[in-house]
């Protein structure tokens, strides 16, 4: 993102601003990435929170789909006649091959491909990067989450004085679903500095900001327990989701192009709601019909 003006950052509300709309510091942020630019109305286009967890919706949604769980692909093999996925359990042998892992985990090449796809894919995965977004998930009293009506937006008032990462919460959103969960989200580097210490060290902070809004006895008065997430330590994803880095954000549909026929990508970094369940399915949807209008045309 271009030099943001000083006079800009001297706003009393720069801060709040900075860590609200976007997960991203505004220096490693690319404003043709943002999400205004969806190809659909971001609010109406699928964004949405299940009650019953994400989980759950995933196993009802595919529970046709046979899953293997707890297998890690280390290579990927497609220099021959299909493809060959080299995992813990042995190796898998198809025509075709939909990657769906992270582009942290493709940048960081930990999954080998061989041979190695070409210079312009990693151009891509160096271009759209993850970026550290945690969340802190509170259950909270009764007593405290019967004043909000159902998904209530929270904001605090964030003082970095025009820091590059804001140190404060990101935004909130009080009794999910209706229920005692509480989500509190910390964005940025500020984030990654703060989950290197720890989940515990994560929490503590979010209940310190909200004892300044609701008073120095909100722990005891209405805190039950809490659990934070790690995104960027999770070797799986390596960062929560992906973001462009200024200028880089036309790079984005190199990611999902197939190579050689055989392998095909998804996930939310290719998806045009990026950053979101819904786009990855969809994603997921576009890349399954590739294979298949492929295999088709032989």
């Amino acid at each position: 993102m271009d030099k943001i003006p000083e006079n800009t950052k001297k706003s009393k509300w720069f801060d709040t601003a900075h860590a609200a709309i976007t997960a991203r510091d505004f220096d490693n942020l690319s404003i043709a990435d943002d999400s205004l630019n969806y190809e659909d109305n971001y609010w109406e286009s699928g964004n949405a929170l299940c009650r019953e967890g994400y989980g759950t919706l995933l196993a009802y949604y595919r529970k046709d789909v046979p899953v293997d769980l707890n297998t890690i692909v280390s290579e990927i093999k497609w220099g021959g006649k299909g493809v060959q996925v080299v995992t813990n359990k042995g190796t898998i042998n198809a025509k075709a091959c939909i990657v769906t892992t992270s582009v942290g985990v493709l940048r960081a090449e930990k999954i080998k491909f061989t041979p190695k796809l070409s210079s312009r894919k990693y151009e891509a995965f160096e271009g759209i990067t993850m970026g550290t977004s945690n969340r802190v998930i509170m259950e909270l009293k009764k007593k405290f989450v019967s004043k909000f009506k159902k998904d209530t937006n929270f904001y605090s008032k964030i003082n970095s004085n025009g820091a590059k990462s804001p140190e404060g919460i990101g935004y909130g959103l009080l009794k999910m679903g209706g229920t005692n969960l509480c989500l509190f989200a910390l964005n940025g580097e500020f984030s990654r500095s703060l989950e290197n210490k720890g989940s515990k060290a994560m929490i503590d902070f979010v209940v310190n900001q909200l004892k300044s809004n609701f008073g120095s006895k909100f722990y005891d008065k209405y805190f039950v327990k809490a659990t934070a997430t790690g995104w960027n330590k999770n070797p799986f994803t390596l960062g929560a989701y992906s973001g462009a880095k200024p200028g880089k954000a036309s790079l984005r549909p190199r990611l999902k192009r197939p190579v050689g026929e055989r392998i095909f990508f998804a996930g939310e970094a290719t998806a045009s709601a990026y950053g979101t369940v819904h786009g990855a399915n969809r994603s997921g949807i576009r890349a399954a019909t590739e294979v298949f209008i492929s295999d088709a045309l032989g």
